[in-house]
């Protein structure tokens, strides 16, 4: 205990606590705060989990979840009092049956870290791949419990245990059909993301995911629908409109791109999705000037936007035949990202053309 476990467990928990650190003050700096409710939210959802490993019915890789308003709304004391016989249980059988008592808190310390970034508003509140490693505790907890039956079935009579032999065999068949039905699901994207449409209709992101399957497998004006119910279920979700008028520009419906474009921009005056967006549905128009105007108003937003200068330099060199600002453009590249693939062409390329006049 002191020589091992004790100084792994403190590891592990300073390397937690670094990790939440880094992403408050780094990756996300000034965009996570504390959300202490969301805590009974989480607390649901280990509720929901344990309901789908004993009932793998109703998987999905997107799961809705609605908010909690306070301790006292009955589905949070539900999560509570769920959790808490848990820990209860586990606390319980410690010295009788120590693998279940193991297995019970494997599975909730397994979780802690998926929640800890949810209060922090980082991420969906349920998703199923953060419940696989934990789900080994559950299933070493199962294991323990079949074993402690097993153990009972011995006294019981020919006929009690033939009903639970039987009722075993059926539980198996029932977990080996619903594994088959899950593999014609994965076998596609779009069913797949279909599946997650159907059970949380009224959520925009499984709409934005799904549409993207349908882009992938070439069927964009299914996609198209698909973004744009996303965006009616959540016009103030920036990713919906890129997505759409990307999609609209691909199909050729440019007017309608520049359109979307043109929300975006309203949405946020200061998005470089929009600019840029804009200056490819331009470029794609055949309206080089135009394209230029976007590029710039780009890198006004963001100076050391490398690809807007990319972009601008490829456009400057070809269709305006303007090969000093291209040069000028991939210096600015060097200086900003030295070793950027294909720069030092664009710089040598330009230096030998002679200057012509803007």
């Amino acid at each position: 205990m002191l020589t091992m476990y004790l100084p792994l467990a403190a590891i592990t928990l300073v390397a937690g606590v670094g990790r939440l650190a880094v992403l408050a003050r780094v990756e996300y700096s000034g965009q996570v705060k504390v959300h202490w409710l969301y805590i009974l939210v989480e607390l649901d959802v280990i509720r929901r989990y344990v309901w789908l490993l004993l009932n793998p019915s109703g998987q999905a890789l997107f799961h809705e979840v609605s908010a909690l308003g306070s301790a006292i709304d009955p589905r949070a004391m539900v999560a509570v009092a769920s959790v808490g016989a848990m820990v209860a249980l586990g606390w319980m059988v410690r010295r009788v049956e120590w693998l279940a008592s193991f297995g019970i808190f494997w599975f909730l310390l397994l979780l802690v870290p998926s929640s800890a970034l949810i209060v922090l508003d980082q991420g969906e509140p349920m998703s199923e791949h953060r419940v696989y490693l934990a789900s080994c505790g559950f299933f070493l907890a199962a294991g323990a419990g079949i074993g402690w039956l097993r153990a009972r079935m011995v006294r019981a009579s020919p006929l009690t245990r033939r009903l639970a032999a039987g009722a075993l065999a059926l539980v198996l068949l029932s977990f080996a059909a619903e594994t088959l039905l899950r593999n014609v699901v994965w076998a596609s994207p779009v069913t797949l993301w279909r599946e997650s449409v159907d059970m949380a209709p009224g959520h925009f992101r499984p709409r934005l995911l799904l549409g993207e399957a349908l882009e992938d497998a070439g069927r964009r004006d299914e996609a198209i629908e698909q973004y744009q119910t996303a965006i009616r279920l959540r016009p103030a979700e920036p990713t919906g409109y890129v997505k759409l008028a990307r999609c609209l520009a691909d199909v050729g419906r440019l007017d309608e791109a520049t359109a979307t474009f043109r929300q975006l921009q309203t949405l946020d005056p200061r998005s470089v999705a929009a600019s840029s967006g804009l200056a490819v549905v331009a470029m794609m128009s055949g309206r080089p000037d135009r394209a230029r105007q976007h590029f710039l108003e780009t890198i006004a937003i963001d100076p050391r936007n490398v690809s807007a200068r990319q972009s601008l330099a490829t456009l400057e060199e070809t269709a305006l035949a303007n090969p000093a600002e291209a040069l000028r453009l991939c210096e600015e590249i060097e200086r900003l990202a030295p070793g950027t693939p294909g720069n030092d062409d664009c710089i040598r390329r330009n230096r030998s053309r002679p200057a012509t006049p803007f």
